[in-house]
């Protein structure tokens, strides 16, 4: 049976106490509302480079942080949990490919430091096309599949893209550019390294929602009583939790499966984002329902 021990060691809880404490002071939201319709705030990009978040996995050698994949799901889980307007999961797992896939070292560099934004394109090319890259209207650059052979795609960021509800800098990109070193087994590699960092990324958002939820229904009062003291409420909000909890077990396992290299990760990294996804919208729905 495989297990993974949820238990943070000193370091990583110190890093998601310090990473909350700055999503919380850079991402409140005046900054996310001010981000819409496009989903990125330029400023808070330049504060989480300058704090070594878009190197955290990338060597020291390079100017990273020479971090675990488990360190970037610990980051993104907080990022999450302020809707942070900035493309960080796709940014490190690009990050990462971008180093297995033997990208020059002055182009890691940049990466590390967060002058040069870069994506994954999630799935193959169509017609010379990536469709709809996640975080591909603000990237200088794309990696991914064009026939088996991973791609460097270059471009100047557009800076816009197709309307979406999700306020999310998606683009479609041209799949014209250098061929890297790497199979389409190591981009596959890479978009199950983006499920499982998005879906702790949607742990974050979700168990921050219930919070909120939760807090207002403590203090609005109906009727000469705390709305949350209503049984209906209660069990309402309760029925959450199994599922939070549930959610974040799988996605941080998950991330343990691809910190280690497993061959099951593929399986349990789309299970994590599926279930990740569906918790986000249900627990979202209902911290919006109760207030």
């Amino acid at each position: 049976m495989l297990r993974f021990d949820l238990t943070f060691d000193s370091d990583q809880t110190a890093l998601a106490e310090h990473m909350g404490n700055l999503f919380a002071q850079a991402s409140d939201w005046e900054a996310v509302r001010a981000a819409e319709p496009f989903g990125f705030d330029a400023e808070l990009w330049n504060t989480v480079s300058q704090a070594g978040l878009a190197g955290i996995c990338l060597p020291e050698d390079v100017g990273g942080g020479g971090g675990s994949f488990i360190d970037a799901a610990v980051v993104v889980e907080q990022a999450g949990r302020y809707a942070a307007p900035v493309p960080l999961v796709e940014h490190i797992v690009a990050s990462r490919l971008a180093q297995r896939a033997g990208l020059d070292a002055a182009d890691l560099e940049q990466l590390a430091a967060g002058t040069l934004r870069a994506s994954v394109a999630l799935h193959p090319s169509h017609d010379g096309t990536f469709a709809l890259v996640p975080g591909g209207a603000v990237a200088g650059l794309v990696l991914g599949n064009v026939d088996g052979t991973v791609i460097a795609a270059r471009q100047e960021p557009p800076m816009h893209g197709p309307p979406n509800l999700a306020c999310a800098p998606l683009a479609n990109v041209a799949a014209h550019g250098e061929a890297l070193k790497a199979s389409a087994e190591t981009i596959d590699a890479a978009v199950d390294e983006w499920r499982v960092l998005m879906a702790c990324e949607l742990v974050g958002l979700s168990q921050r929602g219930f919070e909120l939820g939760l807090q207002y229904v403590k203090e609005r009062h109906q009727f000469g009583r705390p709305v949350g003291a209503f049984q209906a409420v209660q069990h309402g909000l309760a029925d959450l939790v199994p599922s939070l909890d549930g959610a974040r077990h799988l996605a941080f396992h998950a991330a343990g499966l691809i910190n280690q290299g497993h061959p099951q990760a593929p399986v349990v990294a789309a299970m994590a984002f599926s279930f990740a996804a569906q918790t986000a919208r249900r627990t979202t729905a209902a911290a919006l329902h109760y207030h």
